[in-house]
């Protein structure tokens, strides 16, 4: 009362500055309310991130999962953060003003936070310990409450004590001492906690350090002198805990994950240095046939490396059947085995309501003719008149719309003056006014690349829609799950033996498995037929029913760097083109038919180049994307991603 007579003494001054801190203290009071709607705002939009990563197909993904469950335990300390980032914002806010006394309550706020905030760690401590021993949900909760209650009222006391020391005899020597003091019972008190962990901490620490050390802490933590042991066991647990925590972390990384897999690679290759070599045998055909380009790949296997491109498309689609647009169309492009053909595959499965027709593109089809033939026989279109007549005469007589899946339209197309002849009409076809048809078409990644080159950036297709590599996991699960099939069972015992360090040998069994398959990975880039053909390559038959791993064929292609820029045109001109026979790669590279004929045999002596039944050739699955990386580096061929 007397404060507020001594502002209205100074007349509109006073008044004026009475008014102000009446505004503050308004401002005080909103300042909770402000807090928790942020800190709500915060968790909901958590809470939905949380949803939509698990909502998918691809929420058994590991990584996701893992990802879910680092947000959930991050929620409950949001708000306890942001209110103690509060606090010390009111602190400074209110230093000065006519409310300054009020800073006294504010340390207390701020520790009963602060506690709030240990319990949740402690809980979160034996949630990890959990991953380690089985802890019983009564002890559980027995020990969250006795150890913060111990430590939380020692602190609370040691806080009281502190702040009373200051406030009799200022910070001095008496401080100093009692700082001291405080810090040793601090300690006493964290043994005497923790010592009542030991029935925890014992099984814990055996089985993170199966060695002489955890037995030797294990003993201690049960005898006698064991309130001196527990809380050196403890901390020891923990880091290693954390250690491992964080290792997790790192090995979702893409980048960590190469490093891991190539430094295992080394130990692998270090260990077979040292041990004489065995004379091997493939396995036997019925196995390898699993995993041939003829075997049918399940659509569903493709959508988990893809699901975001799939939903994506979808959504597309979904867009052309409610809106009356004509001009519907996509282009699905990727490297070569990237799963361009199982993506459209899986896409007719779920708009199965629709017609659709799927269109394999013959080798090559450059001309009208063969263009007009070869979709006028696909689609049942009989009559005589123009393409262009043919499929909207198609548009009009149907009664419900239809999707045409397009596959191989690089096959449409030669880099010579006159190539594009096909490639142009089917650009024509796509962007008729023909409402009822949705045109969904594939190319390979650089032959599109090629093309966006060559007749420039204009859209002609609507969407344009890139397929990544794979992850780690989903090349595993293809490779698992063809291997399923078989009756053959895996021994990755020579790849074990350069783990000598793992707990168990069921844990360095599953170590082994899990870093050949990121190894795999790494080599095949993620995709998919690369890491089939990698796979059967490194199997050799160990006894009639068993196959042993051994690591990926590691790629050498120094020999390219010794051969003529002929040779390099010519993989060029493989890679833009998907495929190409020996004449067609002669009028695209504008080369003799003899010289390409010495070059070829070149690179099929290398394997560089891979020659199917119908003599056309590809790039060699094995050498593909090293080729891929040695052209893009002498600028012979250009990427989009």
């Amino acid at each position: 009362m007397i404060e507020f007579q001594s502002y209205l003494s100074n007349g509109l001054a006073g008044a004026w500055d009475l008014l102000n801190n009446l505004c503050l203290l308004l401002f005080l009071f909103t300042i909770p309310w402000l807090a928790r709607k942020t800190t709500q705002w915060i968790i909901r939009q958590l809470d939905f991130y949380r949803a939509k990563v698990l909502k998918f197909r691809f929420r058994k993904d590991q990584m996701n999962y893992r990802w879910a469950l680092r947000i959930q335990r991050a929620t409950p300390y949001i708000p306890l953060l942001l209110y103690i980032v509060v606090l010390e914002f009111v602190a400074v806010y209110i230093e000065g003003t006519f409310y300054g006394e009020l800073r006294f309550l504010l340390p207390l706020l701020r520790y009963y936070l602060v506690y709030k905030v240990f319990r949740l760690a402690i809980e979160d401590t034996i949630s990890l310990l959990q991953g380690v021993v089985s802890i019983n949900p009564t002890e559980v909760r027995r020990l969250v409450d006795f150890t913060s209650k111990l430590v939380g009222r020692f602190y609370l006391i040691s806080f009281s004590t502190m702040a009373l020391t200051v406030a009799t005899v200022d910070k001095g020597l008496i401080y100093n001492l009692t700082s001291i003091v405080l810090q040793g019972l601090g300690l006493i008190v964290w043994a005497l906690a923790i010592h009542r962990w030991k029935g925890v901490l014992s099984p814990a620490v055996k089985s993170l350090f199966p060695g002489k050390i955890g037995q030797f802490l294990e003993q201690q933590c049960l005898g006698r002198f064991s309130v001196f042991y527990c809380l050196p066991t403890f901390i020891l647990v923990f880091v290693k805990i954390l250690i491992g925590a964080f290792w997790d972390i790192m090995e979702e990384w893409e980048v960590t994950k190469i490093f891991f897999a190539k430094i295992y690679r080394r130990r692998v290759e270090a260990l077979d240095s040292k041990t004489s070599s065995t004379a091997s045998e493939p396995p036997p055909d019925t196995y390898s046939k699993l995993f041939s380009l003829d075997f049918h790949i399940e659509a569903a296997q493709t959508v988990d490396a893809n699901a975001k491109q799939l939903e994506q498309v979808k959504d597309e689609i979904r867009k052309w059947l409610q809106e009356d647009e004509g001009d519907q169309s996509l282009v699905i492009y990727g490297e070569k085995g990237i799963g361009k053909t199982s993506f459209m595959k899986r896409l007719s499965q779920d708009f199965q309501e629709l017609d659709h027709y799927f269109l394999d593109t013959p080798a090559k089809t450059l001309d009208l003719e063969s263009l007009n033939s070869f979709i006028s026989d696909s689609l049942g279109l009989n009559s005589t008149e123009s393409l262009e007549r043919k499929i909207m005469n198609f548009n009009h007589g149907l009664e419900k719309k239809v999707i045409i899946f397009l596959d191989n339209a690089h096959n449409l197309f030669l880099g010579e003056v006159g190539g594009f002849v096909a490639l142009k009409a089917l650009i024509d076809l796509v962007n008729l006014d023909s409402k009822n048809i949705f045109w969904c078409v594939s190319f390979n990644e650089f032959s599109w690349s090629y093309l966006k080159g060559v007749l420039g950036n204009a859209e002609y297709f609507r969407t344009e829609v890139y397929l990544n590599g794979w992850s780690d996991l989903s090349i595993r699960k293809l490779i698992m799950s063809r291997h399923s099939l078989s009756k053959y069972k895996l021994s990755f015992d020579r790849l074990v033996l350069a783990l000598r360090n793992t707990t168990t040998q069921t844990g360095a069994i599953e170590y082994a498995e899990e870093q050949f398959f990121r190894l795999l990975w790494e080599q095949s880039r993620g995709n998919p037929r690369v890491a089939l053909h990698l796979w059967v390559r490194s199997l050799t038959l160990l006894r009639k029913d068993n196959l042993k791993v051994n690591l990926p064929e590691r790629i050498k292609t120094d020999r390219l760097k010794t051969m003529d820029d002929n040779v390099w045109f010519i993989l060029a001109a493989v890679t833009n083109h998907e495929n190409a026979s020996r004449g067609e790669i002669a009028d695209a590279t504008n080369l003799n038919l003899g010289t390409v004929n010495h070059a070829i045999k070149l690179v099929l002596e290398e394997r560089f180049l891979h020659r199917d039944h119908q003599r056309r050739y590809r790039l060699g699955l094995t050498f593909q994307h090293d080729l891929i990386k040695s052209l893009k580096e002498k600028n012979f061929i250009y990427g989009l991603n």
